[in-house]
């Protein structure tokens, strides 16, 4: 859904210059469940390790670190739903603000 928007219409805009921001609930949940995740894989590897059981504490390392690189992931995912202008001009739409709450298909 757009979240944001950064522009009125005949706004004159440069490429780069930053148009619409979107916010994915489902992205977003999902990061979060993989940080809770992250979290209990962590307590258990610090538990395993103090306890002598080294394979299995190597184990949840392991999936500490795949959970990392997730979450590092969708993070970029996040990051990409905004929408900037690939070329320098003007906004055309009379009325972007009407855009704010709206659903956004991704692509």
């Amino acid at each position: 859904f757009v979240s944001e928007v950064f522009v009125r219409g005949n706004q004159h805009v440069r490429r780069g210059d930053l148009l619409i921001a979107i916010r994915d609930e489902d992205l977003l949940l999902r990061r979060d469940q993989m940080r809770d995740d992250l979290r209990v894989s962590e307590a258990k590897y610090r538990q395993l390790l103090n306890s002598g059981r080294i394979a299995e504490a190597e184990a949840a390392n392991e999936s500490a670190k795949q959970l990392r690189v997730s979450i590092r992931e969708l993070n970029e995912s996040l990051a990409s739903l905004c929408i900037v202008a690939t070329r320098d001009g003007m906004i055309v739409s009379e009325q972007p603000e009407k855009w704010l709450g709206r659903y956004a298909k991704r692509g």
